[in-house]
C-alpha cells in the first residue's frame, strides 16, 4: 500500500513537472505561466477495520449422513486505480495508474451433515479497509506551496477469502 501512495504521488508530481518543462523554461518567467493544483500523499495509509463480502455458494455439495471436508484452492485479485487530474485554463490533462496483483488461496472446511440435510460449500471475502489523507498543492509562475486543503480517500484492500459448510434440508 505504502508503494502505491509514492508511486500515486510521485507519478502526480512527475506528470506535474513534465508538462511544465519547455523551450521557454530556458527562458526567464514571464509571470503568465500556468496555474496547477495537485495532491500528494502526507502520510502512510491508516488501518480502519475489516469487512466482508457476502457468502457465495460454490459448486461443491453433499447429501447426509456423512462429514464433508472441502480443500479448495480460490483464484483471487486485487487492484487499486488512482487518478490525477491537471488542468491549464481550458487544457485539462489526466493521468490514472493501475496496480493489481493475482493470488491463490487454499480455503479448507470441516462439517458432518445429519441424514437428511445437504451441506453446501460457501466462500467470501475479507477486505482491509484503510483511510488515506493527501495535501493539496498549489503551483504557479513556477513556485509551489501548500493550499492547506487535505483530501482523505478510502481505500478497500482485498485481504482474505473465508469457507464455510452451510447445512440445509
Amino acid at each position: 500500500m505504502k508503494k502505491f501512495t509514492k508511486i500515486l504521488g510521485a507519478t502526480l508530481l512527475l506528470s506535474t513537472s513534465l508538462s511544465l518543462i519547455s523551450p521557454k523554461d530556458t527562458q526567464a518567467l514571464s509571470g503568465n505561466e500556468g496555474t496547477y493544483f495537485y495532491y500528494t500523499p502526507a502520510a502512510s495509509p491508516v488501518y480502519k477495520s475489516k469487512s466482508y463480502g457476502a457468502w457465495k455458494a460454490e459448486s461443491k455439495t453433499m447429501h447426509g449422513p456423512q462429514k464433508m471436508s472441502i480443500s479448495e484452492k480460490v483464484k483471487t485479485s486485487w487492484s487499486v486505480t488512482g487518478a490525477g487530474e491537471i488542468s491549464r485554463g481550458s487544457i485539462k490533462g489526466s493521468l490514472e495508474g493501475f496496480f493489481g496483483k493475482d493470488k491463490t488461496i487454499t480455503v479448507k472446511s470441516e462439517e458432518y451433515i445429519p441424514k437428511g440435510k445437504k451441506g453446501t460449500f460457501k466462500t467470501r471475502v475479507v477486505y482491509k479497509n484503510y483511510t488515506q489523507k493527501y495535501n493539496q498543492w498549489f503551483t504557479t509562475d513556477g513556485h509551489r506551496s501548500k493550499t492547506g486543503k487535505t483530501k482523505t480517500i478510502k481505500i478497500k484492500k482485498k485481504y482474505n477469502v473465508e469457507g464455510k459448510i452451510s447445512i440445509t434440508k
